[in-house]
């Protein structure tokens, strides 16, 4: 019988652990600085999360703090009910809900490291 879960996956990230990592992150306490700015792009979301609103489609992104990044592409590649997507379909996927300057560079090494 096939199990349903990845044993040797990641958990699954809280909401309080992404506020927790998040209240840590440098470059998100620069931002948060930054707010009250007129041109500033970013905006606060439930008092903690920063979103950042790209000029493409104005779609609200959760700022992921560096500490759960790798853990996030994990979980977005690696699982089987990510089904090992390429570069496209991760990037396009995880930037629906997600963002950090790097992104899609870290996808890149991800995939260039799948097995």
């Amino acid at each position: 019988m096939l199990s349903t879960l990845d044993e040797d996956a990641p958990s699954a990230i809280t909401l309080e652990e992404f506020r927790r990592a998040q209240s840590f992150d440098r470059w998100r306490q620069a931002i948060r600085k930054n707010l009250n700015e007129e041109c500033s792009q970013y905006e606060e979301h439930e008092h903690i999360v920063l979103v950042p609103i790209p000029k493409l489609d104005s779609t609200a992104q959760d700022l992921v703090p560096k500490p759960l990044r790798q853990r996030l592409l994990h979980l977005a590649h690696h699982t089987r009910l990510a089904g090992h997507p390429g570069i496209t379909h991760m990037f396009y996927t995880l930037r629906r809900n997600f963002f950090w300057p790097s992104l899609l560079a870290d996808i890149r090494v991800v995939l260039q490291h799948c097995y």
